[in-house]
């Protein structure tokens, strides 16, 4: 009598056990998704209110004004919008550049005076 009293404690299953299981073990799942996800923000790159994003479109809009000012030489806005992005690129050498060509296609422009004065 006593083997068949063991019997039914084995067979018997222990929900307590069983869901705390269960529980750990969503609540490991789950922490590892959280420190995935973390770790993917953290190794992404810092921007502050879009700065890079706004840095690359200026580069963008620097090759365009080059490509195009190499076909329309005398667009006078075009050479003053490049000195411009140049500038605040911090392009110093290639803004003198652009202010030389809007010298070379209008010498007497309010622009040049502007950009003297920035510069």
């Amino acid at each position: 009598m006593p083997k068949q009293a063991a019997k039914a404690k084995k067979n018997k299953v222990n929900f307590k056990n069983e869901t705390s299981y269960l529980f750990i073990s969503v609540g490991i799942v789950f922490l590892l998704l959280l420190a995935t996800h973390n770790l993917s923000h953290f190794l992404k790159e810092n921007t502050v209110l879009g700065v890079s994003t706004e840095k690359q479109n200026s580069r963008n809009e620097i090759v365009f004004w080059e490509v195009f000012l190499y076909d329309n030489r005398n667009y006078l806005d075009g050479w003053y919008e490049l000195a411009q992005l140049r500038l605040s690129e911090g392009n110093f050498t290639g803004a003198n550049e652009a202010l030389m060509e809007i010298k070379r296609v209008s010498p007497n422009s309010e622009m040049l005076v502007k950009l003297r004065s920035a510069l």
